[in-house]
This record gives structure tokens, sequence and C-alpha cells, in this order.
């Protein structure tokens, strides 16, 4: 292959690279905006009336993803309320906070889930439906938003949603590079994870 070749191909590698739509902190989360409008409506109604529970700093980002990505998604920014109502739409929060008659409703599912799972779960409240999101512990919660926020940018219908996370093992660990032939990409190394 001539030099000149090898330049042109490589700039047009690196300029398609650069290209995308994703910002490098999105990584994984890019949250590109909705372009059906019968999604965007529906997700704009749910997002009407959202309690997010105050507490530690993995909550609080937690509300921040959750805030920045509907932004990006929906074109606004979720109404937060300062506590749990009847005009609710969402209500985020560990099941140890949730109303008794919420928690009701939940506590066979939050007994499965242990530290790091979640629920994600379409209940009565005040005689209205309303979205949960919980978990017994805040990394639950964390885990349940990245879901909820998954569902949401691939269209999925939060309608009667009943959503159980419990994982296997008791460190979920998101991305960590191995393959089934325990070799990492782009190193002949064996795995750490032998």
């Amino acid at each position: 292959m001539g030099f000149k070749k090898f330049i042109l191909l490589s700039f047009l590698c690196i300029s398609s690279a650069f290209s995308q739509s994703l910002e490098g902190y999105d990584l994984w989360l890019g949250h590109a905006k909705i372009q059906r409008p019968s999604l965007i409506e529906a997700y704009n109604d749910l997002a009407s009336s959202v309690y997010f529970q105050d507490g530690t700093s993995t909550l609080k980002v937690a509300k921040q993803e959750m805030d920045t990505a509907l932004e990006k998604m929906l074109g606004r920014i979720p109404d937060f309320t300062n506590s749990i109502n009847s005009d609710n739409t969402i209500i985020v929060s560990k099941g140890s906070f949730l109303p008794k008659a919420v928690v009701k409703s939940l506590q066979k599912d939050l007994q499965k889930i242990g530290n790091e799972g979640f629920v994600i779960k379409s209940v009565s409240h005040n005689e209205k439906d309303v979205l949960v999101v919980t978990a017994n512990d805040d990394i639950g919660i964390l885990y349940g938003i990245f879901r909820l926020l998954h569902l949401i940018k691939t269209g999925q219908s939060l309608t009667g949603i009943n959503w159980v996370d419990a994982p296997k093992i008791d460190i979920r660990m998101l991305n960590h590079w191995d393959n089934l032939d325990r070799v990492r990409p782009g190193n002949l190394q064996p795995s750490y994870f032998q």
C-alpha cells in the first residue's frame, strides 16, 4: 500500500471515529433524543411528577443521571417533588422509605433482590398507577435507574412493568472486558478473572 493511500485511510478512520454522536463522558450511556412523538409524549407524562429519595452521594449520582438522560432523550427536565404524594408518576426510593401500602405490594420482590438488586414495577398508590424504582441499598437504586433509562432509550413500554433484577453474585462488574475464551481483547494475556 502506498504512503498516500495509508495516510488517506488513516484520516478516514480517525475522522469517522470522531464523528460519532456520543461524547466521551457518555461512554455506553449515550442518550440520543427519542424521535417517535408518541413515545416522547408517554415518557413526558411519566416524568411529570418524580419523587427521588435524597441521601448519599450514590443517590445523588443516580438522580443526576436520570435528570441528564431524560433532558437529552425527551427534551425536558423531570419535575422532581420533595415528598411522596398522590400526584407522583414515578417514585425512586429504597424500600425502607416507601409508604407501607407500596412496600406491601413489593415485599416479596424486595426479599429476593439482595443489596445490589432492584425492582422497577408499576404499582397502585393512592388509587392510581405509579412507577416505582426501588432497592434495598443505594447501589441497587443506581442500577435500577440505569435499567429504566435503558428501557426508555430503547422505546420499551413501561405500562404494567414488573422488572425484578437480583444478581447471582455479590459484586456486579459492569464491564470487565473479558471474552469467553478467557483472553482480553487486544491482549493475548490470560484473563484477570481465571
